[in-house]
């Protein structure tokens, strides 16, 4: 077979019908049922009570007076306080062990530890 002859029964062929534009078509969509959340269930009576009691006594609590929320620089200040303890060879409590380790692998400590590299006591306020 030579291209003269390929050519002449590609020109031969028929060619597909042309495919609709897509602004052409209009697609209804499908909403699935199973898709929307599930509506909350309602609380057992027996739970509906318990529920209750832990609202009310976390409501208590975040109402009682002298509780203070620990700003950043408070922890850091109490951090280095640690610090300087277990440097000097006094015993940690072991809460007191367990928040510094904690607390020291934090990035807010990092960035403490850096500023008051960078800037010394002063830092602190």
């Amino acid at each position: 077979m030579r291209a003269r002859d390929l050519g002449a029964d590609l020109d031969a062929a028929a060619l597909p019908a042309p495919t609709p534009a897509v602004e052409a078509k209009v697609v209804r969509p499908v909403f699935d049922k199973r898709a929307r959340p599930a509506p909350e269930a309602a609380l057992a009576p027996d739970l509906t009570e318990a529920h209750a009691a832990v609202v009310a006594d976390l409501e208590a609590r975040r109402a009682k007076p002298g509780v203070t929320v620990e700003s950043d620089m408070d922890r850091f200040k109490r951090a280095l306080e640690l610090e300087a303890k277990r440097e000097a060879g006094e015993a940690l409590a072991p809460e007191q062990e367990r928040f510094l380790t904690m607390y020291s692998q934090t990035s807010e400590y990092r960035a403490h530890r850096q500023m008051l590299e960078d800037f010394g006591v002063s830092y602190l306020g």
